[in-house]
């Protein structure tokens, strides 16, 4: 999993899937998504596990693609 310490993040949407721009002093933007906690979670992970599949199927020049999927499990 990439290393997100450096990184500020902005919302820029809410609701099942929280949309967040990650920026930082020297590193790349990036874009992060996270399922909110009041809606289901499988289905939350079933839709990104199914936006993550069509990655290769997006062109680059004109779509953010999807660079990694990982699930967090609480301690």
């Amino acid at each position: 999993m990439r290393d997100l310490s450096g990184y500020v993040f902005a919302a820029l949407r809410e609701g099942e899937l929280a949309l967040y721009r990650g920026a930082g002093a020297g590193l790349d933007p990036i874009l992060l998504v996270e399922p909110v906690a009041e809606y289901s979670a499988g289905e939350s992970l079933k839709r990104l596990e199914h936006e993550y599949s069509l990655r290769d199927a997006l062109d680059p020049d004109w779509a953010a693609r999807p660079m990694a999927l990982a699930v967090a499990v609480a301690a």
